[in-house]
């Protein structure tokens, strides 16, 4: 009771003063992290790598969660399964409804077996976690080393050992999804523990953002990012079908990092300084939110997340694309929708220029509403001008439509192994 009073109160503070609870989400929610209870394992047959996900439910994965499990499976088919290691996937938030895990559902789509993959669910009060002397964990959220620190710890006294390392999946800036507060300074804090680290970066504009920091580390290795392969099976269409006047944007108010509020202001300017508004309609893509008022007569549709098809299905259509975040990683929906043939406004950041690219990206000098209305306008223009001028748009890095990644695999598993 004395609980719901202090939220009921808190509400009410809110309501009145229109601004948000004093107790800000991403607050708590860097602090409500779970630990592994570590027991004994006495199979010293093999080294495990042990992948520690804050879920594996297919559902609710977006493309950081995706690439946690997909990057692992690929490395024991293609590397470790051969050289006897074993993989095991454990989630911190239970176990996913029935036909809704994610590692199983990636693992059959790259030809492994349910049997060739171990799982393990924690869960309030359930059994301790069995650990090995020759277990690895692997893990990208900053506070998934947190989670995993009492087995690593219990390896050391439990085996008399060195310190086996803590591998961690850089996919972005993390400290940076916290305002300076506790949450900023814990995830900082993170990259720098006083315990080893090996680092594998998701592309080389992350991993030089990352060295630029100072950060300590004893071994890094990068991977690049890669198109999808269902959407590269979807670009492979021929014939291409024709651009449509639709400005594809990628709204997702609930992560900061993706400029909601400057991708929406921007497109409120768009509407009312462009003359051809009306022939438009703007699609938006990635999360669900409400609504808001256009100019000019232009028409706009939320679909929120799509499933693949649908969303390459949009990226066919779109023959203008917007995608912002503020991040050094080059982000994956601006250089898909450039791919698609759409020209794409979107920004830089630190160590990222994405004009280095695809001949679709229009990265403007300030990313504020004004100058991404202005790119904006003249995307439209140049595709009213001539309608396949995105379609004959040039990929400049030639790995993003390169399915095989051996070499990378081949670089990550030397640096686990060493």
């Amino acid at each position: 009771m004395k609980e719901l009073k202090k939220r009921l109160r808190l509400a009410a503070r809110s309501l009145i003063y229109g601004r948000p609870s004093k107790y800000y989400e991403d607050e708590t929610i860097a602090f409500s992290f779970k630990s592994l209870v570590p027991t004994l394992d006495p199979d010293t047959r093999n080294k495990r790598l042990n992948i520690v996900a804050s879920s594996l439910s297919r559902r609710n994965a977006f493309g950081g969660l995706s690439t946690l499990i997909s990057l692992p499976l690929e490395l024991y088919k293609h590397e470790l399964k051969d050289q006897g290691w074993s993989i095991r996937f454990i989630s911190m938030s239970g176990e996913p409804d029935a036909g809704d895990n994610i590692a199983l559902y990636l693992a059959g789509r790259i030809g492994l077996e349910a049997s060739d993959i171990e799982m393990y669910f924690r869960r309030e009060g359930g059994a301790p976690l069995p650990v090995a002397k020759s277990d690895v964990f692997l893990g990208s959220l900053w506070f998934s080393q947190s989670s995993a620190m009492p087995a690593l710890r219990f390896q050391q006294e439990q085996f008399g050992s060195a310190p086996t390392p803590y591998v961690a999946l850089i996919q972005d800036y993390e400290p940076a999804f916290h305002p300076w507060s506790s949450a900023y300074m814990l995830a900082e804090a993170s990259y720098d523990i006083d315990w080893p680290r090996k680092v594998v970066v998701n592309s080389r504009e992350l991993a030089d953002f990352y060295t630029k920091k100072g950060h300590k580390h004893q071994g890094m290795a990068v991977f690049e990012p890669k198109l999808h392969v269902d959407l590269a099976k979807a670009l492979a269409t021929t014939p291409r079908p024709p651009k449509q006047r639709r400005i594809l944007f990628y709204g997702r108010p609930g992560i900061r990092r993706n400029c909601f509020f400057a991708t929406k202001s921007a497109l409120q300017i768009w509407s009312q300084t462009y003359e051809g508004a009306g022939n438009w309609e703007l699609i938006s893509v990635g999360e669900k939110h409400d609504p808001f008022e256009l100019s000019g007569g232009a028409r706009l549709t939320v679909l929120g997340k799509l499933t693949l098809e649908q969303y390459a299905d949009e990226l066919h259509k779109a023959a203008v694309g917007l995608s912002l975040m503020a991040s050094p990683h080059p982000s994956y929906p601006p250089l898909e929708m450039a791919h698609f043939g759409a020209l794409t406004v979107c920004n830089n950041f630190e160590c990222k220029d994405l004009s280095l690219w695809h001949d679709n990206l229009r990265p403007v000098a300030i990313a504020d509403p004004e100058h991404l209305a202005e790119g904006l306008v003249t995307a439209c223009r140049q595709f009213d001008e001539d309608q396949g001028v995105g379609l004959s748009g040039q990929s400049l890095k030639p790995h993003y439509l390169n399915e095989s990644n051996r070499e990378e695999l081949t670089r990550i598993a030397a640096l686990i192994q060493a």
